[in-house]
């Protein structure tokens, strides 16, 4: 079950652009890396993909969980 979820979601990374002559369009191999760990989490929590890959919708959650997580800091002193 988890490799599944891995493989699917890897074939989703590298089928999402069409093979061109010569260099493509750089990309921000960041976000990428950040949109297939949350999809193969999203899999193996929850039963139920982000679609973080497939969809910009659910985008936003990159910049809401690390304030969302910052208030964390001052419960652990």
């Amino acid at each position: 079950m988890q490799q599944d979820a891995f493989e699917k979601h890897e074939t989703d990374v590298l089928n999402g652009e069409k093979p061109v002559e010569g260099w493509s369009q750089a990309k921000n191999m960041t976000l990428w890396a950040d949109y297939l760990a949350f999809d193969i989490m999203g899999d193996l929590c929850f039963s139920r993909s982000f679609d973080m890959l497939d969809s910009s919708e659910n985008h936003y959650m990159l910049d809401v969980l690390p304030a969302g997580v910052q208030g964390l800091n001052i419960v652990s002193i």
